[in-house]
């Protein structure tokens, strides 16, 4: 609501409802000073009134935006900087649709980007509903923090007013657009309500994760957006599934609106994953290393810096390194599988063999090319020769 008073800003309007929200959840509020309750006033004619035309027109769009509104505490000094985007942010950013999944290594701040991108849409786009949904309640208030963050952070000029901030949601009256998170199996999270932008965190970690994912894409409508993000967590479950079927989509060439683009980032765009060399350290004399593990370095064209953290982390990690942080997509999804054979070993005598004639995919009406796919042809099958599977 607009008035002479308010400076051009988006006001408090009492007569917005709220939403069902309990006394009690409505005097549970983030600890912050900034988002009093108004007293009750008799019910009048709900009025949202939008008006965007004091901001400037490059902060309309998200990448101006990010850039100088909103800030998140930077990881070692815990500072408030700017959400300038990283390589790996900056992959996502490019390479995201309508419905996106995204396999990742550790802390590479796309849930971060994400939050980030749903709020400027909640905050500037009318009768919006976001959700973020993590997969447990620790990380669920994580979550809800840098978005609390984002929004004190935002310049009063065009700040929206909030008319409640409940252990779980944002609710701009203003603009009648809200931002929900909560935990997966929570009460009432992901269903029962219209979800515009979905935002699903590690998925592979969820408890009975296809139901509840799929309760909440049906919340989606078709013009929504859905992100669908985690690290893997071996092979077979729901989260490897959904990102064969979209990498064989994408095989196809088959991409639309209701396809999902996947996206994989290895860990080696990440720039935090890199050490510094002491002058005159010797890798190979510090930090013992193996001929899988040269092998893998050369393979990767690891930097000296890169080369220290890889040592290092791998020994920390172990066997689950590559599923941390893998360096192809495949590796992922097989690093924590219990094989026989060494999987080390495997992928190095995997380097002496000829070069195959296909890569690619097994689909019910065909082979597939595909790079990170089970199927691998050195020969092609004989006419009139038996074979035996």
């Amino acid at each position: 609501q607009l008035g002479p008073s308010s400076g051009g800003r988006l006001q408090h309007h009492p007569a917005v409802e709220r939403s069902g929200e309990s006394p009690e959840a409505e005097r549970d509020l983030l600890p912050t000073g900034r988002l009093p309750h108004p007293p009750a006033q008799p019910a009048r004619t709900p009025l949202v009134v939008v008006d965007i035309s004091g901001i400037p027109r490059d902060l309309q769009e998200y990448e101006a935006f990010s850039r100088r509104v909103l800030k998140i505490r930077h990881k070692t000094s815990g500072e408030m900087v700017p959400l300038v985007p990283t390589p790996c942010q900056r992959v996502y950013r490019e390479k995201r649709g309508k419905r996106t999944i995204l396999l990742k290594s550790r802390q590479q701040g796309i849930s971060t980007e994400t939050l980030g991108w749903f709020y400027h849409g909640t905050i500037f786009n009318q009768n919006t509903s976001a959700m973020t949904i993590a997969h447990e309640d620790g990380v669920t208030q994580e979550l809800l923090m840098k978005v609390r963050l984002f929004y004190e952070n935002t310049p009063e000029a065009f700040r929206p007013a909030v008319e409640y901030a409940t252990k779980h949601q944002f609710y701009w009256p203003g603009v009648n657009s809200s931002y929900h998170i909560g935990t997966a199996g929570g009460k009432g999270v992901g269903v029962g309500r219209t979800i515009d932008r979905l935002h699903v965190s590690e998925l592979a970690k969820w408890l009975d994760p296809k139901d509840r994912f799929l309760q909440a894409l049906a919340s989606v409508p078709p013009n929504g957006t859905v992100v669908v993000e985690s690290t893997a967590q071996g092979s077979g479950n729901w989260f490897h599934e959904m990102w064969k079927q979209a990498e064989h989509a994408a095989a196809r060439g088959v991409q639309n609106d209701m396809t999902f683009v996947p996206i994989f980032i290895p860990w080696m765009q990440d720039t935090t994953c890199a050490m510094p060399l002491i002058p005159g350290e010797n890798l190979d004399e510090f930090y013992p290393f193996d001929r899988e593990t040269r092998e893998y370095e050369e393979t990767y064209r690891l930097t000296p810096e890169q080369r220290k953290w890889h040592r290092i982390t791998r020994a920390q990690f172990g066997d689950i390194f590559d599923q941390e942080y893998p360096a192809t997509a495949a590796m992922a999804f097989l690093a924590n599988e219990r094989c026989y054979f060494d999987m080390h070993s495997v992928n190095a005598y995997r380097k002496q063999t000829e070069v195959p004639k296909l890569i690619g995919s097994l689909m019910k009406d065909g082979v597939f090319p595909n790079k990170d796919g089970a199927l691998t042809v050195w020969r092609f099958p004989e006419k009139d020769r038996p074979y035996v599977v």
